[in-house]
């Protein structure tokens, strides 16, 4: 009798029928979790990656005004070009309300000899010109009447701020576009990361211009 129980009891410890499936049952969470994960980070990345397209695209549309004096409406007209570049927003929202979902600031910096005689290797101050937009921003990205300071190549954007590299005679179009990204996975669980991304753009057709007429959203033509 005991020597028939230590036989069973020895063929059940080398019966291994169900050690994949209890090995299954313990890493299956754990693929699932860094297969969400790799999903996850891929959308991250290509929303990120529009929304810089999206921010460039608009600086570019801006930029290639020859007015002197465009109307507030005409800003409108090429941020609605987002709609089409940045699809992430209108499927968040209604057509009509797709516009408080990816905040914005179209924004113009214009720079100054630091010495009126300077001829050649001049220095320049950058001090913003005007600025539109809807939608707060988020905390460092503000864009307010003043000077600029210059920042170095390679620095974070900042609304008090402007790439050393880009000071010149003239002026610049600042796009500032601001995007709540909510996770597919978790998203209960997750706050939202706010995106933030800058596109810059030269004047093509005039130095520099300021929008007339009236506005809607926060329209503000600096001192």
């Amino acid at each position: 009798m005991a020597q028939a129980t230590r036989r069973r009891a020895s063929a059940f410890a080398r019966d291994a029928s169900g050690v994949s499936a209890i090995e299954f049952a313990l890493i299956a969470p754990i693929l699932l979790l860094l297969m969400m994960a790799s999903v996850e980070f891929q959308r991250y990345l290509r929303t990120s990656r529009q929304l810089a397209n999206a921010a460039d695209q608009i600086a570019t549309l801006v930029a290639q005004r020859s007015e002197t004096l465009p109307n507030w409406d005409a800003l409108s007209e090429d941020f609605d070009s987002a709609y089409q570049s940045f699809p992430e927003a209108p499927l968040r929202a209604d057509v009509g309300t797709w516009r408080t979902v990816l905040r914005h600031r179209i924004a113009q910096a214009s720079f100054s000899k630091v010495s009126p005689t300077c001829t050649t290797n001049c220095a320049y101050n950058a001090k913003m010109s005007w600025m539109w937009g809807s939608g707060a921003a988020p905390t460092g990205m503000a864009r307010q009447c003043g000077a600029l300071t210059l920042a170095p190549d390679g620095a974070e954007p900042s609304g008090d701020s402007i790439p050393e590299r880009l000071v010149g005679p003239g002026s610049v179009i600042i796009v500032d576009l601001f995007f709540d990204y909510y996770p597919v996975f978790g998203s209960t669980l997750v706050q939202p990361v706010t995106m933030a991304k800058t596109g810059y753009a030269f004047p093509r057709f005039v130095s520099s211009f300021t929008p007339t007429g009236g506005a809607t959203g926060q329209a503000v033509v600096c001192p």
